[in-house]
């Protein structure tokens, strides 16, 4: 065999041989495929600016996307040349956020959807993201009210429930928020507003600040009221305590009371008469809550409860000497003397609480007798006294008085006295009589004026009023029963003053009041 290799002419045959071959080859080979062409892969490359970072994995319910920088990137695709240079739609960059905490931090982008063989490049391939913790907060519920009721009606107060809710956001935006806002309108209303509204969270400028509210839904209602008023509470008392007890005291939980109605019935009213107390079955101090009733005409009374706190004592008596006695409807054509009483002046027995009837002065006790439309002649007239609250009279109190009603004229002339003729009455005209042109007669030892002149006056015992105007002797009698009288003055002074008490509760206008 090597001999072969060592002849030139095998050599050559060989060559023809294989070179025969070949041809045979390639030539059969484009007889079976004619169109088909020997061709080597051809790669392009492209770039795609401003291509958008997509965000993937943050937990949202903990952390708040803030920022990214830069937002968007540029991508380089290399690839088969007839792929890349083709409608490129495939292919995202994504910013994988799963292991992201709040703070600024670096994350490396990833690029995903590119076809398969392609080489990617992301430039920058790292970007700085800003992550915000979620937190939440509690804040109240204010009310806008936009709008005003109809004329004549008052808008309240509005309130919410509930009065707060919880806004949650992240940190930076939870620090602006000063509260949550509801807004209603009352515009033309004449009744209160009541209804669930939305709840936005704004800032202290009441700019909204987007952020999750819970509940996002509260009810509000806004009350709409007709005119009111605000007066005093007088609470009323029937009945006296029983025998020996007294009423030394009470105290009401309120004074006023807010009325609401018309306002041609809220007008007369200075004070609001309250409930009615019966205290006639009252031995021991204690208290009563007592609805305040609503009068005619008034649409509601706030509040409409009152508490009373009552002090129950045992009761003292105690006699005021001297007391005088006013009378009113006295005719200035008649003088009115009392018959019974002496220096025109009655002594009563009090009875009530220790400290309100020693500190009770004759001030603030008064006796009246009305003798309006009363003829001339002998009568006996009611006595009304009036006393400060939870004071009465003791049981020897008069209910009436004898009284003598005489002609001025007959009086000032010491002339008698017919007990049947009449005075004047309704419509009746009296004719006017000339003034006396001589003064009283004026006692010279004490300086005081004839008290006998005076309506209302006692005449001394055994003044004589059967003489005439022209007698002397009727005249001296007189001059002496004013002596007298000026005389018993002076000797019942000691006692008048010994009655006087200087009052201690002044200030306390609740021990007195009416």
């Amino acid at each position: 065999m090597d001999k072969w290799f060592d002849n030139k002419n095998v050599i050559r045959v060989i060559a023809l041989v294989i070179g025969v071959l070949l041809w045979v080859v390639v030539h059969l080979d484009e007889e079976v495929t004619p169109d088909r062409k020997m061709t080597m892969p051809v790669y392009n490359e492209k770039v795609i600016t401003d291509v958008s970072i997509k965000r993937v994995g943050l937990d949202t319910s903990q952390y708040h996307f803030v920022s990214m920088e830069p937002e968007t990137v540029r991508v380089t695709v290399r690839g088969p040349a007839q792929a890349v240079d083709g409608q490129f739609k495939e292919g995202t960059v994504i910013a994988d956020l799963s292991n992201a905490r709040a703070g600024t931090q670096t994350i490396a982008l990833e690029s995903a959807g590119f076809p398969e063989g392609f080489q990617v490049t992301i430039t920058p391939l790292l970007v700085k993201v800003v992550i915000e913790e979620i937190q939440s907060k509690e804040v109240p519920v204010a009310v806008e009210v936009r709008g005003q009721p109809e004329e004549g009606f008052t808008a309240g107060t509005a309130v919410t429930t509930p009065s707060r809710v919880y806004v949650t956001a992240p940190q930076s935006q939870l620090n602006r928020i000063a509260s949550a806002r509801v807004s209603v309108d009352i515009s033309g209303r004449s009744s209160a507003l009541n209804g669930d509204y939305k709840v936005e969270a704004v800032t202290a400028n009441g700019e909204v600040v987007q952020a999750a509210i819970q509940p996002a839904i509260v009810n509000v209602e806004v009350p709409i009221t007709s005119p009111f008023t605000t007066v005093p509470l007088q609470l009323l008392f029937s009945g006296q305590p029983p025998a020996g007890y007294a009423v030394a005291s009470y105290k009401m939980s309120v004074n006023e009371v807010t009325l609401y109605g018309a306002q041609d019935v809220l007008d007369p009213y200075e004070f609001y008469e309250g409930p009615t107390l019966d205290l006639s079955r009252l031995t021991s101090s204690t208290s009563y809550t007592l609805n305040i009733p609503a009068r005619e005409g008034i649409e509601q009374v706030l509040p409409n409860t009152v508490n009373v706190e009552i002090e129950i004592v045992a009761s003292v008596t105690r006699t005021l000497s001297a007391l005088p006695i006013t009378i009113i409807g006295d005719n200035e054509q008649y003088i009115t003397r009392f018959v019974d009483l002496e220096d025109d002046r009655l002594d009563v027995t009090v009875e009530g609480a220790p400290e309100l009837v020693g500190n009770l002065t004759a001030e603030n006790v008064q006796l009246v007798i009305d003798v309006s439309n009363l003829p001339a002649g002998s009568h006996e007239v009611p006595l009304r006294g009036n006393l400060p609250s939870f004071i009465k009279f003791g049981a020897n109190f008069p209910s009436t008085v004898a009284i003598e009603i005489v002609p001025r004229d007959a009086e000032e002339t010491g002339g008698s006295i017919d007990p049947g003729e009449a005075g004047p009455v309704d419509g009746e005209n009296v004719p006017e009589e000339e003034e006396p042109e001589t003064d009283p007669p004026v006692d010279a030892d004490s300086g005081q004026e004839d008290r006998s002149n005076r309506s209302g006056s006692v005449p001394p015992p055994g003044t004589d009023h059967t003489g005439t105007g022209a007698d002397a002797v009727a005249e001296v009698s007189v001059q002496e029963a004013a002596r007298k009288q000026a005389a018993e003055g002076a000797e019942r002074a000691p006692e008048r003053a010994a009655s006087t008490f200087v009052p201690q509760r002044a200030n306390q206008p609740e021990a007195f009041r009416r």
